[in-house]
């Protein structure tokens, strides 16, 4: 649950980079605060090792990445050094005050390559969750939330003037979804 708590709070700390849209919604006289973002980039792979399921890659500002992958990735073996890849990353997510809490939430769909083909494929998860507003600093800009099971997390907020509404013990609804998708570029689109 923690995780679920951190990735869902996520959403409402400063983005490094990608487009952001931030629409206010009223719903019932109750503000519904969305912002999303979709970043896509091409990834140059350094090294593969499929029998620990380990892919190391490298971005487009020679920044590196060391990430597992998951057994439901099918083809790994067929991944080689210098390969292109596609990473297409998009999150959402939506914010309001609530009278009481709801029960949390997660669903994840993925969506993988055929059998034989070169990996790649989409998953996607969202994540709803209550939580409790145990701590505001306006000065700082964060605020410091309690979840469903107990755990507390700091954030900061993207948008420190929105906290002037917002007092401890307020309850926080918060949607978050997230989706990253996949795919090995042919060699012809390959950047060395």
């Amino acid at each position: 649950m923690r995780n679920r708590l951190i990735a869902a709070l996520s959403a409402l700390v400063a983005l490094p980079f990608g487009c952001s849209s931030e629409p206010e919604h009223q719903m019932a006289a109750t503000p519904v605060y969305e912002s999303e973002r979709v970043v896509t980039t091409l990834a140059t792979v350094v090294s593969v090792d499929p029998d620990h399921r380990k892919i190391t890659l490298k971005g487009p500002q020679g920044n590196t990445i060391t990430c597992t992958v998951g057994e439901r990735v099918q083809n790994l073996r067929q991944v080689k050094d210098g390969d292109q890849v596609t990473v297409t990353y998009q999150e959402a997510a939506a914010v309001k005050v609530v009278k009481k809490a709801e029960k949390a939430e997660r669903d994840e769909v993925v969506i993988q390559a055929p059998e034989g083909a070169k990996p790649g494929g989409v998953v996607a998860e969202q994540t709803t969750i209550t939580a409790e507003i145990v701590g505001i600093d306006k000065a700082m800009g964060t605020i410091t939330l309690k979840g469903q099971d107990g755990d507390v997390t700091t954030v900061a907020v993207r948008h420190p003037d929105r906290l002037a509404g917002l007092k401890v013990g307020d309850l926080l609804w918060i949607s978050y979804s997230q989706a990253l998708a996949v795919s090995v570029e042919p060699a012809g689109n390959q950047v060395r």
